[in-house]
């Protein structure tokens, strides 16, 4: 069984291992797979990955690291907060960003469908993973595993890449390829539709005519995260207020590192990051959009948090339409 899953190079059911097993005949073949089922089960070299109660087998030393240890930057910090402190215009916007830890408080309640779209944040684009959000939730199988493998289709030249749902931290892995070869920014969107097979999905984007656009790139100077605008290449359809490139990932993850050292409160990293967003506008404002994004290079939170700040303190000042300003007097008041 061992050998055959790793010559086929993918989760098998038992179905399909048990013709090269040489097992008794005479034995009925229900006896022969409920036996072999339960021999996989309780060999430490086989994980069940299946789904809706159907067993599938896959060698554990095949799965990806990041789908049994999900990467530090896709968990997601619960900072207590009171949705009735948000102001109205953000809980709008909450809505329009597809963050996995906003819930069926904030989106609706979840319901089957068969396509949709979503909005790449940061955290996923660097992990190369996809939300399960209340919106695309629905169209993936679910399973009471902690992992299950899908098939996802590249919607631009039909490849065939091997994906898989981590049910319960609400990710997608599998993607950090497509996303690079394509070279997707934060912002895009994803779009989803689900196949007859219900672990085949097609994942594909709206491409358009290639060209350099003014986006926001992360750079460290010394202990600072400041932001820069610069022309990066773009040929898809996203949504610019997400949108936030980097300039050097490790030094990034080194100012991650000693951000979470210090024990910094989310407070903290904003009274930081606010200020040095606003020095890219000549208005002296960021969009909400712009702040989440730029506040998850250094924190995993959900928009809620995020937004309950920019409402409740004083120094966070609304200017309309989404945006807002920052008043270093009232820090504090």
């Amino acid at each position: 069984a061992e050998a055959l899953i790793e010559i086929k190079g993918r989760p098998l059911t038992a179905a399909e291992i048990l013709p090269d097993l040489d097992l008794p005949a005479e034995v009925a073949e229900e006896i022969r797979l409920f036996s072999l089922n339960q021999a996989l089960d309780q060999d430490r070299r086989f994980d069940n990955v299946g789904d809706r109660g159907r067993d599938i087998w896959y060698l554990r030393r095949l799965i990806p690291e990041p789908v049994v240890r999900p990467p530090a930057r896709l968990e997601i910090e619960h900072v207590p907060y009171s949705r009735s402190r948000i102001a109205e215009e953000l809980l709008l916007i909450e809505r329009e960003i597809d963050d996995e830890g906003s819930g069926e408080e904030v989106m609706g309640p979840s319901r089957p469908l068969y396509k949709t779209a979503v909005a790449l944040i940061y955290a996923h684009w660097r992990a190369g993973t996809l939300p399960l959000t209340v919106r695309s939730r629905g169209l993936f199988p679910e399973s009471a595993n902690h992992h299950s493998p899908v098939v996802l289709v590249d919607g631009q030249s039909g490849d065939r890449m091997q994906g898989w749902v981590v049910h319960e931290h609400g990710f997608v892995y599998g993607l950090a390829d497509w996303y690079k070869r394509y070279e997707l920014p934060v912002g895009t969107y994803v779009k989803l539709e689900r196949t007859r097979d219900p672990r085949v999905i097609h994942v594909d984007f709206e491409p358009r005519r290639l060209k350099r656009l003014w986006t926001r790139v992360a750079v460290v100077e010394g202990e600072r995260l400041t932001f820069q605008v610069r022309k990066l290449p773009v040929a898809c359809e996203y949504d610019d207020l997400l949108a936030i490139g980097e300039d050097d990932p490790a030094a990034i993850d080194r100012l991650w590192g000693a951000s979470h050292a210090r024990r910094e409160s989310l407070l903290q990293v904003m009274l930081r990051i606010v200020p040095e967003l606003l020095k890219l506008s000549p208005q002296a404002t960021a969009h909400a959009k712009a702040i989440y994004s730029a506040v998850n290079v250094l924190r995993r939170t959900s928009p809620g948090p995020i937004f309950a700040l920019l409402s409740a303190e004083p120094c966070f000042v609304p200017m309309g339409g989404g945006y807002w300003t920052f008043d270093e007097t009232l820090v504090g008041s």
